[in-house]
């Protein structure tokens, strides 16, 4: 049995959020890479309560709060492709729905 991948499901749009962020995943890339698993799945984190459904941050988000989700979506893409030897980070959608495939070439959307 082979581990294919991981996953990481930050705040993705707090820019306070990246060096956390980043530490997260050089480390869930070195042990990825060490059990020669080839992808990461990236997840926005969740803005509702999973239990009420009440929202726990922005549901929608503003332009500014938009650039810094897809500015840190690449960096997270480039840092698992770059530095862990990652082949594919898949973008899983929640507040993503947003994004097109064109805003971030470096991973595919879900």
């Amino acid at each position: 049995m082979k581990l294919a991948g991981g996953f990481l499901m930050p705040v993705l749009e707090d820019p306070e959020a990246w060096p956390d962020i980043e530490k997260t995943l050089l480390s869930l890339g070195e042990l990825l890479a060490g059990l020669d698993a080839k992808f990461l799945v990236l997840i926005d984190d969740e803005y509702t309560d999973q239990h009420t459904g009440e929202p726990v941050a922005a549901v929608t988000l503003d332009q500014d709060a938009w650039k810094i989700l897809i500015d840190t979506t690449h960096a997270a893409a480039d840092a698992g492709l770059s530095v862990a030897g990652l082949v594919r980070v898949v973008c899983i959608r929640r507040r993503l729905s947003r994004l097109r495939e064109e805003d971030c070439p470096t991973f595919s959307m879900r």
